[in-house]
């Protein structure tokens, strides 16, 4: 830490950045190839209530980024929350259920899954040690939203398989 108090070093956030990366990229092949509901001109229902929560939960991991990055440490255990959450369960361990070579997608799902199962649980991890290691107390309204959002990003996934 400085003088100022200001944290000087920010090691996990570009593992986080790297996680959201291989994160977006599952998501964005898995509508790809259908398997959120058949792609067409419209939504379905399901499917538009599906794009906007997931919107929202990259949304909200880019603002606990920010917050996070600037010493706000309820968005860091938000960042926690999300990287373990979605990258490293979400879009990492379904390679139990897909694994390589996994067909429609391939090379680029793959790469997903190994790139959001590895810098899911070391970005993870390296948050993790960061909250543990910032002073102060944490506020549970970040971290509670971020929980919020995966619980329902997962719910909306699960309705439409």
């Amino acid at each position: 830490m400085s003088s100022s108090g200001v944290i000087l070093a920010r090691w996990w956030a570009p593992l986080v950045a790297a996680a959201l990366s291989f994160s977006l990229c599952h998501t964005l092949v898995d509508w790809h190839i259908g398997l959120f509901g058949e792609t067409s001109q419209t939504l379905s229902p399901h499917q538009a209530a599906l794009a906007w929560v997931t919107a929202a939960l990259y949304g909200w991991w880019g603002w606990s980024l920010a917050s996070a990055a600037a010493g706000q440490r309820s968005y860091l255990a938000s960042v926690v929350v999300l990287t373990v959450g979605w990258a490293l369960a979400g879009n990492g361990l379904v390679i139990v259920a897909c694994p390589p070579p996994c067909p429609g997608g391939f090379p680029h799902q793959d790469m997903a899954h190994i790139g959001s199962l590895v810098l899911g649980g070391v970005g993870g991890f390296a948050a993790w040690i960061a909250v543990r290691d910032q002073p102060g107390s944490i506020g549970w309204g970040p971290p509670a939203t971020a929980l919020g959002l995966l619980i329902a990003a997962f719910a909306l996934e699960g309705l439409g398989r």
